[in-house]
């Protein structure tokens, strides 16, 4: 038996045995290998984002191996969470000594996987074997069959939540070739990784014991990442394990069904993930890190690829190094796309891999532009990142980025109306019901996009401004269900979508009594300029734009923006209306103040900015990216 004492949040100082299979496992990783764990960070790239979330990989699997060993303390007599008895594997005669201490080998397994930097390293591992089949093949070639053929579906659907497992395999595959512990520590991760129906024993009970194993697993996972990541971070959550253990029973018992606490666990976690790990700074030093990674492995890393012996000895190097010192400041955020993955999965894509690359192109995206995928599980959402180059000298690229991202959404939410309708055309429905149909579903799924078109708007606007001034919209009822853009968009396909007009209206009527004159000459001005537009895509916003400095003071103050996106074109229409007696002094006026609105904008971010005067309204600064 050996023990570890470790300091764990929530728990304090806490002595973890190992005992027999646990404990030949830690003897395979040897104390080089913890040291190692204790330096690599759990959030990888992500804490080097944010301060104070960088506790370690190991602390991380000694809270799992912890809470593995308090299980029967809490739980006694609980039958679901009985884990002292014994456990057949498949593939091996002598069964496990007991189930807890199969489920420490796989969280001492499960862990060991992890290099430096974590998803940074293994996202760009998993990109290189993606597009390098033959070459990765070869290196896999002495896994197990089974194994083999899960390691190849975890590339071919780009799971890269699992590429650490596949680390840990060719961690194990450096053993000597007739190794009864390699065949040994190959079956304890098959009885884990391998599809559960395809797992082979000799009665049915010790198969559901394994899946019940599996299941709580994953929950203990769970429950740690959030009990760690919480602590840490700088967010006002915290979870309290002994709390937790309390209600694994009933997050565990499948009698139960879902449990409030298991579904609370999934939305802090849901939450966290946005908010720290998938979060835009986060993404995008993530997305700079593998592109380095990439130059790397198809330059000076590429002769470390070229055979097994190759690999073997650069192993140790990229796990205790990853592939260099991540840089933080390449690239910035320009827009976050968010859809969910559980509707419009199909018609994205299949993986995070064919999503960005099909983007990619779409976007005709250069070095100075490129697309971040990432999936948060358990929001079931993918977050599509739309990033640009700190030293980006070129404002045509930000237009095309713009224009084509914009259309890109409008032909996605095409798309999936056509899917939508696809089952009634394949019924035979007349030709009038399904154009009916499609004019009612594309209206859906424009509707449901909005937060995509809001956050290119946004990104448009902020890229305009200087670093040290941001720009918040000024509603007159401030209120989360209601949105403040509207738009005029021309289908590719054919038909329109104009929810200006009818925005304007249901704001008159909204708000009769509070819109005073000059407010309404205000947006009588912003409708003015949508009318003379011929743009593909309009989205306008008709309140006001309040721009302010880090420090709170109100800096200028916009009544409308118009963005109008045509083919590789982007306009950004800055509106100011004046409502005096004199139709030529409210122009003069409005004029002159977008004199220091130009002043304003970064000269560098835009091919041209004019001042054209709005007859009898104002005037207008139009921008042209």
């Amino acid at each position: 038996m050996r023990r570890i004492d470790a300091t764990l949040p929530a728990l304090g100082r806490y002595s973890i045995p190992f005992f027999k299979e646990s404990e030949e496992v830690l003897e395979f990783l040897g104390e080089k290998e913890l040291r190692r764990l204790d330096r690599v960070q759990h959030l990888g790239i992500a804490a080097k984002v944010f301060t104070g979330v960088n506790h370690s990989r190991l602390e991380y699997m000694l809270l799992q191996c912890a809470i593995v060993n308090m299980l029967p303390i809490f739980h006694k007599g609980v039958e679901h969470l009985s884990i002292g008895g014994k456990v057949k594997i498949p593939g091996q005669k002598t069964p496990i000594s007991s189930c807890e201490e199969l489920l420490k080998c796989w969280s001492l397994l499960g862990n060991c996987g992890h290099p430096q930097y974590t998803y940074g390293v293994e996202r760009s591992l998993l990109t290189w074997a993606v597009e390098n089949k033959e070459k990765f093949e070869e290196l896999i070639q002495d896994f197990p069959i089974s194994l083999k053929s899960w390691v190849r579906q975890v590339v071919a659907e780009y799971r890269d939540a699992d590429f650490h497992y596949v680390l840990c395999l060719f961690r194990v595959s450096f053993l000597p070739k007739r190794s009864r512990l390699k065949a040994r520590l190959y079956r304890i991760l098959g009885s884990l990784l391998l599809p559960i129906e395809s797992i082979k024993v000799q009665e049915y009970s010790e198969l559901y014991k394994l899946y019940r194993l599996r299941r709580l697993f994953g929950h203990i996972r769970l429950l740690c990442i959030v009990t760690l990541d919480s602590y840490y971070s700088h967010h006002p959550v915290r979870y309290q394990v002994a709390g937790a253990l309390m209600n694994l029973s009933v997050l565990t018992d499948e009698n139960e069904g879902r449990s409030g606490f298991l579904e609370l666990l999934e939305r802090t976690s849901a939450w966290l993930a946005d908010e720290i790990y998938l979060h835009p700074r986060a993404a995008a030093a993530q997305r700079s890190y593998e592109l380095d990674a990439a130059r790397k492995l198809d330059g000076s890393y590429k002769t470390k690829f070229v055979g097994k012996n190759e690999f073997r000895l650069f192993f140790p190097n990229f796990m205790a190094n990853g592939f260099g010192q991540p840089a933080l400041d390449n690239f910035k955020n320009f827009a976050r796309l968010s859809f969910p993955s559980w509707g419009a999965g199909s018609v994205l894509g299949r993986n995070e891999y064919d999503i960005r690359k099909a983007i990619q192109n779409y976007l005709r995206a250069s070095e100075e532009v490129c697309v971040s995928v990432v999936k948060n599980k358990y929001a079931k959402t993918v977050h599509i990142d739309i990033l640009y180059s700190q030293s980006i000298e070129s404002p045509e690229s930000i237009s095309t980025m713009c224009a084509r991202s914009a259309d890109w959404i409008v032909r996605i939410a095409e798309a999936q109306a056509a899917k939508r309708t696809r089952f009634f055309k394949n019924k035979g429905a007349d030709s009038e019901v399904l154009s009916e149909l499609r004019s009612r579903t594309l209206k859906i799924s424009i509707d449901e996009s909005y937060f995509a078109f809001k956050s290119v708007f946004e990104g448009l606007v902020r890229y305009l401004l200087p670093d040290d001034v941001f720009g918040v919209v000024s509603e007159v009822l401030p209120s989360e269900r209601r949105k403040h853009l509207r738009f005029k968009i021309n289908y590719p396909r054919g038909g329109t979508y104009d929810t200006v007009r009818s925005g304007m209206d249901e704001l008159f009527k909204d708000q009769e009594t509070l819109l005073t004159a000059d407010r309404k000459h205000e947006l009588e001005a912003v409708r003015r300029v949508v009318d003379r537009s011929s743009a593909t895509i309009v989205i306008v916003c008709f309140e006001k734009f309040v721009i302010r400095d880090l420090y709170g003071k109100d800096r200028d103050e916009w009544d409308g923006l118009v963005l109008e996106l045509d083919s590789e074109r982007t306009i950004i229409s800055i509106v100011e209306a004046k409502n005096f007696s004199s139709a030529m002094k409210s122009e003069n006026k409005a004029f002159t103040q977008l004199k220091a609105t130009k002043c304003l904008l970064m000269p560098k971010r835009y091919r041209s900015a004019r001042r054209l005067r709005l007859p009898g309204f104002g005037a207008i600064l139009r921008v042209s990216i």
